[in-house]
């Protein structure tokens, strides 16, 4: 459960799967949208165990299977709320990307 409020609203406006979708439609090239069904998009549990054991949640995690396909892939959602400029934030959101792709 998320303790801000910019958070819980970003997760009430984009954990309903055909609002994810508009919003990849909206940001991917067209050629990616054409190679993945989006009417297959749904919404997956988001929460990982890091190597030190704290909880951590990622922001949006979303199934989708290709185009005439059986394989599925995956769309992560990660955004960061910020007040003030932060000239690491992109470092930071690169490294949560790769622990959530990487957890067990």
């Amino acid at each position: 459960m998320t303790t801000t409020p910019h958070d819980a609203l970003f997760k009430a406006a984009f954990e309903h799967p055909e609002h994810a979708a508009e919003l990849l439609r909206s940001l991917l090239p067209a050629s990616i949208c054409a190679a993945v069904d989006l009417s297959t998009l749904t919404h997956e549990p988001g929460t990982f165990i890091d190597p030190n054991l704290s909880h951590q949640h990622s922001d949006l995690l979303f199934r989708a299977q290709l185009t005439n396909s059986a394989t599925s892939i995956y769309f992560y959602f990660l955004l960061e709320h910020q007040s003030t400029l932060d000239r690491f934030a992109a470092r930071v959101l690169f490294a949560d990307s790769l622990e959530a792709v990487f957890a067990d």
